[in-house]
């Protein structure tokens, strides 16, 4: 239901590259990732104890624990503690923002860290794929990401856009100060995805 267009820019990567799967869920897309021979290493990044659990599951049930590194926190603008809201029936409803509507279920205190902590992790080689699901953070993360000392590996940021609680055209702007140059929208309405690059040949 979500398309194929992520999926496919993880499976068509022909160059070396790492895989940072921010607000990683069961951790779907670090398994393709991780599938790729090409990529050197992924990191999935999810702060929901119940969540996390299952995506380290998942990781095992593959075989894939030396390619994938689970991160049990949240990417956000400080290392250490954020209350976020969890939705009982939907894994990928949690978030953190303090401008999406409250829809109610139940919070939990979660573990958050800084572009410094995440760059400490990175695998020296690589270019870097990004995919962000974060439920209305995403310009907290995107913030982050152009601080990051590794901006320059960066080759794409595949990001989630709902325009009732983020603005696309913020987004861009600062995608856009950190040298990315093309976005290609995927899907409809105020509900879609985005695929911003900073050089096309490199996100081949």
């Amino acid at each position: 239901s979500f398309g194929t267009a992520l999926s496919d820019l993880i499976a068509q990567r022909k160059g070396t590259f790492l895989f940072l799967d921010i607000g990683a869920n069961q951790g779907l897309y670090s398994l393709l990732a991780a599938r790729n021979p090409n990529c050197r290493q992924a990191y999935a990044f999810e702060p929901v104890s119940q969540t996390y659990s299952l995506l380290r599951d998942n990781i095992a049930a593959n075989g894939l624990q030396a390619s994938i590194t689970p991160v049990h926190a949240a990417v956000s603008a400080s290392t250490g503690s954020a209350t976020i809201r969890l939705q009982a029936a939907h894994s990928g409803a949690a978030s953190l923002s303090t401008t999406r509507p409250a829809e109610g279920g139940t919070v939990e205190t979660i573990h958050t860290i800084d572009i410094s902590s995440v760059d400490e992790l990175l695998h020296p080689e690589g270019k870097i794929l990004v995919k962000i699901d974060v439920e209305g953070h995403e310009t907290v993360v995107i913030d982050q990401l152009m601080r990051s000392r590794h901006l320059s590996r960066i080759a794409a940021i595949f990001y989630e856009v709902n325009e009732a609680w983020c603005n696309p055209a913020d987004l861009e702007a600062i995608l856009r100060q950190g040298g990315f140059s093309r976005f290609i929208r995927q899907g409809a309405g105020t509900l879609y995805d985005v695929l911003a690059l900073c050089n096309m040949a490199d996100a081949s």
